[in-house]
């Protein structure tokens, strides 16, 4: 992963805090802007606010501010991204050394820090300090215990490190490291990852391992799942509709085997839904617990993999009756993926009850359950009849 800033601009955003006053409005919106122009790429205008921003704070706060430092630290990666590693480094080496005395030199931010610290280095060819800060900064994160994206951006411009230093077998592992946690949030048929995996296959070459190196090459052939994933569109009839069959069942297929962090994950659900809108090829049967998991906002979510569920059984079966089997298995993908995504959507009211069940693998208990919503469901559409 060449330079991954393994922190995005809201996470860093979130890291500090800043007082609500009214002479601090126009701060505030410098900061936005700043921010904005960085998500969009424009890395040059942004850096220039940042300029502007620690030029202006400089004379109101201490050195120690958090807000202050902050500033650094994203001057830091906007010179890294206009190819000013030389100032880059210099901010990072600068937040480094106030963060460290004035706040902490084990916590988030100060690995933050060292990894941005470190990939100025690299691009400085400075390989032996890039690689000892970034050992810093994932010891750092390893304390932390936590897999996600930061670790993931650290092992990876760690591999980089130690494959430039000539340490095949320490870049190789760091990099398996960074796979596996890739694998676990974008799945390993997905672009994101055939894009890592061809910096392993370089390390594996490089370190004169033909045969592993042939083996991920023949792997990276293949199309990236989500390559497939079809723009959303919406139907304007159920022939329209038929003639996406295809299409529909493999956005539920994609939508089904993918966690939220997987790219294109949002385009194959609402090609669910506005697939489903017009569709007399399945039917999806809404009742009141249904409605209000589709209704309790980050439950949406899970919706659409009880909606892909069902739709998939009812293709594979040619049943679009509301049989008990089709509607728990349904629910169950729903609960699984709830759980699954729990730690990006946050805890939804409407399904903790059943992801309690899930997690503690009671299947009695996780069955009556479902067994009670299914009796609700069908006593609802009987009446209907």
């Amino acid at each position: 992963m060449k330079h991954s800033y393994f922190l995005s601009a809201l996470l860093l955003m979130l890291m500090f805090t800043t007082r609500v006053s009214a002479q601090q409005v126009d701060e505030q919106r410098m900061d936005s802007l700043a921010f904005t122009l960085m998500n969009q790429g424009d890395y040059e205008k942004s850096c220039q606010i940042r300029t502007r921003e620690i030029e202006l704070l400089s004379k109101s706060r201490p050195e120690s501010d958090s807000v202050l430092i902050s500033k650094y630290i994203h001057r830091s990666m906007c010179l890294m991204k206009i190819m000013k590693p030389a100032d880059g480094k210099k901010d990072a080496y600068k937040a480094m050394v106030l963060w460290g005395k004035y706040h902490s030199d084990k916590d988030a931010t100060f690995g933050v820090i060292l990894h941005n610290l470190s990939l100025c280095q690299y691009d400085l060819h400075e390989y032996d300090s890039a690689m000892i800060n970034a050992r810093k900064a994932l010891k750092i994160y390893e304390k932390i215990q936590k897999n996600d994206k930061n670790i993931m951006g650290i092992l990876s411009h760690a591999a980089e490190c130690f494959a430039a230093g000539n340490k095949l077998k320490e870049a190789i592992g760091y990099e398996l490291r960074s796979l596996n946690i890739y694998r676990d949030l974008y799945g390993d048929d997905t672009s994101n990852y055939m894009e890592e995996l061809a910096y392993l296959q370089a390390y594996y070459e490089k370190a004169g391992e033909k045969g592993k190196a042939a083996a991920i090459a023949l792997k990276r052939v293949q199309q990236p799942a989500d390559f497939n994933i079809p723009e959303p569109v919406q139907f304007d009839s159920p022939e329209s509709s038929h003639l996406a069959n295809d299409k529909a069942l493999y956005c539920c297929k994609y939508y089904l085997s993918h966690k939220l962090t997987a790219p294109r994950m949002m385009e194959a659900a609402l090609f669910i839904e506005y697939w489903n809108e017009q569709s007399k090829d399945a039917r999806v049967y809404l009742g009141q617990k249904e409605h209000d998991i589709y209704q309790s906002g980050s439950g949406v979510f899970s919706y659409v993999a009880y909606e892909a569920s069902t739709i998939l059984q009812q293709f594979e079966s040619g049943n679009l009756d509301l049989t008990e089997s089709h509607y728990k298995k349904a629910i169950r993908e729903a609960v699984r993926f709830y759980v699954e995504n729990r730690e990006k959507t946050g805890v939804n009211e409407n399904l903790e009850p059943l992801a309690k069940f899930y997690v503690a693998k009671d299947e009695t208990k996780l069955n009556a359950e479902i067994g009670k919503w299914y009796k609700e469901l069908y006593e609802v559409f009987e009446k209907m009849k």
